[in-house]
């Protein structure tokens, strides 16, 4: 009996260094300059940024619902990234950070719109493999460059837990169920779930940082699921 390979998927040399050198490097490196709210309110131009690109790359042209979904979710993230106060929105301040996060996240849409576009057969787990290898030699040099600026980083445990976790969950997990998810159902339904992240984001924190809940958190995240369900109503 023929075996099936459960994923097709094709990508140049060029979109594997992409993923792992630039838009992980751009982010992390973003972290540093600037706040969690700038770089909230600008991952939540990335579902309209893939949708441009998607209608460039692909040609893929969405129904009015799902465009009316994706602006109603931007505003339910709006409304919790500022807390329920649009007047913050007037102190909101570009800077070189706010730059990095705009360089990864287009990166990132470039990739999951060339996701969809290229094809081949290749095994999930063996393809993650390859966007590693291949990527690792950009980011070499960068590693070089900061070993010699400011030494090694302490082993403790506390450090190796947190390696740990981000390369179980973000970077292997993640990329599993991301890769699998725009195979499935595009580049454009997938960016969608980007509007929930302040909702988990907000839950955990409550749950185990013991932060407060607000009514803008609740208000929000009801805002951002109907906007979601609007989207993918057929």
């Amino acid at each position: 009996m023929e075996q099936k390979i459960p994923f097709e998927i094709s990508l140049p040399s060029d979109d594997l260094k992409e993923r792992i050198a630039l838009y992980n490097s751009l982010i992390y490196c973003s972290a540093r300059y600037t706040t969690a709210t700038n770089m909230s309110f600008i991952i939540a131009a990335t579902p309209a940024t893939t949708f441009l690109l998607s209608w460039l790359f692909l040609g893929q042209k969405e129904r009015m619902t799902r465009i009316a979904g994706m602006f109603i979710s931007l505003v339910g993230m709006m409304l919790i990234v500022f807390k329920g106060d649009f007047k913050n929105l007037v102190s909101f301040k570009i800077n070189a950070g706010d730059l990095m996060t705009c360089g990864a996240i287009l990166s990132w849409a470039v990739y999951s719109v060339l996701l969809k576009f290229f094809k081949f057969t290749i095994d999930p787990v063996v393809f993650l493999l390859i966007t590693i290898i291949v990527g690792l030699p950009f980011i070499l040099p960068f590693y070089l460059w900061e070993y010699s600026m400011h030494g090694p980083f302490e082993i403790t445990m506390h450090n190796v837990l947190t390696l740990l976790f981000l390369g179980i969950f973000p970077s292997i997990l993640s990329y599993l169920c991301w890769n699998e998810g725009v195979r499935r159902a595009g580049p454009n339904t997938a960016y969608m779930f980007f509007y929930l992240i302040p909702v988990f984001a907000s839950l955990a924190a409550f749950l185990f940082l013991g932060e407060s809940m607000h009514d803008y958190h609740l208000f929000g995240g009801i805002v951002i699921f109907g906007g979601f369900f609007l989207a993918q109503n057929r």
